[in-house]
């Protein structure tokens, strides 16, 4: 348990312990200490510029980047100057994730 709080920057103690055999007051369950959260991280100068594409019924040529003749310029300069992802997978298999 102590490694999977390690890897948030805590360390033991910033949790109360479950031993019974300590006071009553600290044996009541776990619990995070509040004063001794780790404070959240400053937000980055720049947010990141993220685009989610989600579509139902496109095959994979169906736009420019994935070779497609119907003119598509701006999915085209998106795939050019960021990341255009190759292989896909669904989560179901009906259309349902997507209506």
């Amino acid at each position: 348990m102590t490694e999977y709080f390690a890897r948030f920057g805590w360390d033991e103690s910033r949790i109360k312990s479950h031993d019974k055999s300590k006071s009553k007051k600290r044996s009541k369950g776990a619990a995070f200490v509040p004063e001794k959260q780790p404070k959240a991280p400053a937000s980055p100068a720049e947010k990141p510029n993220v685009v989610i594409i989600f579509i139902d019924d496109m095959g994979y040529g169906d736009i420019g980047p994935f070779g497609s003749d119907h003119p598509t310029p701006h999915l085209d300069r998106m795939a050019k100057e960021g990341m255009k992802l190759t292989d896909f997978y669904v989560s179901s298999t009906a259309c349902t994730p997507s209506r």
